[in-house]
């Protein structure tokens, strides 16, 4: 049988973010920052593959290749040489009183690829929907009543092992896409050939970037800069603790060693998550395989109607992080921090600039000293290393002031009005940096109106999770240091 192994050749791109030194034998990026030192041949290695070479499945290549795919330095792309077979794959395609949606996504996915539409307590069922549902590639099972996205992705792996007996793992993938959320079949091809990459392997899941589909109007404007699905540009591995700490499951393949690794009782998604159910994996998994994010391949969901739904979609987004906090510790932190950039935030928001400057000077010498002696500029890449971290983390505490920690920012603003606008000024700089593509129509009062009110809905979320869970991990803050030498 021909695998998708067959027809892949996998190249590696270098981060936008990632410096060289020394003609190349020193790398400094990566998250958490660190100093990777090559060989004169693993230079020109990397050289010739940042450059568009093959990376050549050798031991030694899938070595380094790694080495630079696991420090963040780096991203795997497999390319297709020729279309695989969409039959080595099941789409399941979970709805709710949206059959809508459910055209948009069978139509995008096209009439060649196997789909098992799970009906998840419909007013109306879908099933006499007969010009789609119809299709021989097409099965759909319905529960009585609605039990969420988690059980409802569950039931369509169960009833998939049924409809496919022992060919169900003989399967490459199953690609989960929410109703509404539109993606070619092609890309779908494409996005299941990530699965196939001998550099991060196993690859338990990938996940494309999703961006809000144009709409008019302000909130619509919003969400296409701003969507709470759509994670960026920028592609690389996905777990606890990276730049990317999760994928949303609106559009989620997952191989077969992916479905082996996140079964918790049987089931593949935890059916007490109402939201979190896709970090829970995510987290879940993080240690048995590689997960990655995939922007180049794009899919598009509708955007809220309504600003009341924009409100309880981010309450509800919010309300995760309780449980999540229960299950997972530390790793649902609202603000990740080092030592020395703590003390820069402090400084920065209490306007004592002469103890910042101190802290960004004493931090910079000490990472230059860390540094190899014959590193070219030193102290250049001590320093920006340095103010990367500390810019980050200024930007990380205004998103928290305004998103979990709201109360205290506003308590602040009574007791330090100056402290609470610095912050609230930084929290407008992060939605203009954090909006896709820095898009100046954020500033835009209305536009910065619907991030404030985004960004307390989903800190409301967090306070009512925290609450009814009784664990108030979500709100603390997690100091651990962040720069690494190798």
């Amino acid at each position: 049988m021909t695998t998708i192994k067959d027809m892949a050749t996998i190249r590696l791109r270098s981060d936008r973010r990632l410096r060289k030194a020394n003609n190349g034998e020193f790398l400094v990026g990566g998250s958490p920052a660190t100093l990777l030192r090559l060989t004169n041949a693993g230079a020109a290695r990397v050289r010739s593959w940042f450059g568009g070479a093959p990376v050549t499945a050798s031991e030694s290549n899938i070595a380094l290749a790694a080495r630079l795919a696991n420090a963040g330095m780096a991203h795997v792309e497999v390319e297709l040489e020729r279309a695989s077979d969409p039959r080595r794959y099941v789409v399941v395609i979970p709805v709710y009183n949206d059959r809508d949606g459910l055209r948009a996504t069978l139509s995008a996915v096209g009439d060649q690829q196997r789909v098992i539409v799970v009906d998840n307590g419909s007013d109306e069922p879908v099933a006499d929907l007969s010009d789609l549902v119809g299709r021989d590639l097409v099965e759909v099972v319905r529960t009585d009543e609605p039990t969420g996205p988690a059980a409802a992705r569950n039931a369509g792996l169960r009833h998939l092992s049924d409809y496919l007996e022992g060919e169900f793992t003989t399967l490459d993938a199953v690609a989960f896409i929410d109703a509404g959320v539109e993606i070619a079949g092609s890309d779908l091809d494409v996005l299941v050939a990530q699965l196939d990459d001998p550099v991060s392997a196993p690859v338990l899941a990938v996940a494309p970037r999703v961006r809000s589909a144009p709409r008019a109007g302000a909130v619509g404007a919003y969400e296409r800069h701003n969507s709470p699905l759509d994670l960026g540009e920028d592609g690389g591995l996905v777990g606890p603790g990276r730049p990317i700490s999760y994928v949303p499951t609106a559009c989620f393949v997952v191989s077969q060693a992916g479905l082996d690794a996140g079964r918790l009782n049987g089931d593949l998604f935890d059916t007490n998550l109402r939201f979190g159910e896709d970090v829970d994996y995510v987290w879940r998994t993080a240690d048995a395989g590689t997960i990655r994010y995939v922007p180049t391949i794009e899919a598009t969901h509708p955007p809220r109607a309504t600003l009341a739904a924009f409100v309880r979609q981010r309450v509800g987004y919010g309300s995760a992080a309780g449980p999540l906090g229960e299950r997972h510790g530390e790793h649902v932190t609202p603000f990740r921090t080092s030592p020395w950039s703590a003390v820069v935030c402090l400084a920065a928001f209490s306007g004592h600039g002469l103890l910042g400057i101190a802290a960004v000077g004493v931090s910079t010498e000490l990472v230059r000293r860390r540094l190899p002696d014959d590193l070219e500029d030193r102290a250049r890449h001590a320093l920006r290393l340095v103010g990367a971290g500390h810019y980050r983390s200024v930007l990380a505490l205004g998103a928290a002031a305004v998103r979990p920690w709201w109360p205290f920012t506003l308590l602040l603003a009574t007791r330090a009005p100056h402290a609470a606008l610095r912050l609230l000024g930084v929290a407008a700089l992060r939605r203009l940096v954090g909006s896709r593509h820095g898009n100046l129509s954020m500033l835009k009062p209305s536009q910065l109106g619907l991030g404030l009110l985004d960004d307390v809905s989903y800190g409301l979320g967090v306070w009512r999770g925290c609450a009814a869970t009784r664990s108030f991990r979500a709100l603390l803050p997690t100091i651990s240091g962040s720069f690494r030498g190798q």
